[in-house]
């Protein structure tokens, strides 16, 4: 096994601007255990060097910007070429949510005998905004809007018979969405059309989500 190096360009739309300043952190696939992390350049680089080939996971976030967390497959190169991942967000015009544009969030349930779980409750709530209503916002596609209920800052709806859930939720929200009663993430939306639950990283650490 040898040590790869790797270029991370951070770069925001509209425009595709780089993403001075902002901060880059690289996780095993596990998106647990850190690997390496600094600021990007002025250029929106981090250069930086993993210690095998294999499956990562780059997260960066950046003041006022939006990033989809980055699941990445490094090469084997012998250490001898440079693995360039560029990673596209969105700017924000503050940080608050985003009023005009939403991310659709979705999911599967399955059992433990690898069944579909149907009819289970999944909620969303406000987890800390300057916003304190309208930042959640209930239809979607796929998923009848009558199975959808919305009272201020929380939105709830009920897997499908395949499992399936999804929420339309205000990007830049900050939420915290649970799923029954024993999995919860908590992650601010990100600036995407949509977005599996299984991509976005929780802010309070490992989730079974």
């Amino acid at each position: 096994m040898s040590i790869e190096r790797v270029r991370i360009v951070a770069l925001t739309t509209p425009g595709y601007i780089p993403a001075a300043g902002a901060r880059v952190t690289v996780f095993l696939a596990d998106g647990i255990t850190l690997v390496a992390g600094g600021p990007a350049s002025v250029d929106g680089e981090f250069d930086t060097r993993v210690g095998k080939p294999g499956a990562y996971q780059i997260v960066v976030d950046g003041h006022r910007c939006l990033f989809p967390v980055t699941p990445t497959d490094i090469p084997d190169t012998g250490g001898e070429d440079l693995t360039l991942v560029t990673i596209i967000g969105a700017s924000v015009l503050s940080n608050d949510a985003d009023p005009a544009r939403r991310c659709v969030v979705y999911g599967y349930v399955v059992g433990p005998d690898g069944d579909p779980g149907v009819d289970v409750r999944v909620t969303a709530d406000v987890a800390s905004s300057s916003t304190n209503r309208g930042v959640i916002a209930a239809g979607g596609t796929g998923i009848d809007k009558s199975q959808v209920s919305v009272a201020g800052g929380h939105v709830e709806t009920r897997t499908d018979g395949t499992g399936y859930w999804e929420l339309p939720l205000l990007v830049g929200a900050n939420v915290r969405v649970a799923v029954g009663s024993t999995a919860a993430k908590t992650f601010r939306v990100p600036c995407m059309d949509e977005v599996s639950i299984r991509d976005v990283r929780d802010w309070l650490g490992p989730s079974s989500m």
